[in-house]
């Protein structure tokens, strides 16, 4: 069972799309329920570039407010929303089942996380950190993703392309299980 909604934010050309895929065997190995204990990171991996710092800062800022924990940044995740937002940019496409027929756990799989919840967040237009996280705080099942509790490691992944509709795309990968 699949949770996805969608809201077209105010202006021309700007969409978000947000999706929560809940426990299930799709991207775990077999074992126990107790293989899928999460285990903090003894040093937490710190984002490559300057605005995925900026949005992490301001996810754990808005779980904070929601009384979740923080989550923290899994470079197998990045690799999952970087190469998607890449690939909505290079075809022109927007939403949670890519051109390729695969969707967020499955791409998060791929990229080798080993994941128990996966969520993801789509937004498409916005120009800065600053505006998509307030198209994404403005909407209900976005924020939703954003503060769920159960989620422990996050990724993030932006691409542009002008000829595009969109012209920016933001991918917000989020999930529980192994990074």
């Amino acid at each position: 069972m699949r949770r996805m909604s969608g809201a077209a934010l105010v202006g021309a050309a700007v969409l978000v799309l947000s999706l929560v895929l809940p426990p299930t065997s799709v991207g775990a190995a077999a074992g126990s329920a107790g293989e899928w204990q999460v285990r903090r990171a003894t040093s937490m991996a710190k984002p490559a570039s300057g605005w995925r710092t900026r949005m992490l800062a301001r996810v754990n800022a808005v779980r904070s407010l929601a009384g979740a924990a923080p989550v923290v940044y899994c470079p197998s995740l990045q690799a999952s929303a970087q190469a998607y937002a890449a690939q909505l940019a290079r075809t022109n496409t927007f939403g949670h089942i890519g051109p390729d027929g695969r969707g967020p756990g499955e791409r998060m799989t791929a990229a080798g996380y080993r994941w128990t919840l996966a969520g993801e967040n789509l937004a498409g237009g916005q120009r800065t950190v600053y505006e998509v996280m307030q198209g994404w705080r403005g909407s209900a099942s976005h924020l939703a993703t954003i503060s769920e509790s159960a989620f422990t490691h996050v990724g993030f992944g932006h691409a542009t392309a002008s000829e595009s509709a969109y012209g920016q795309y933001w991918v917000q990968h989020y999930a529980a299980g192994r990074c």
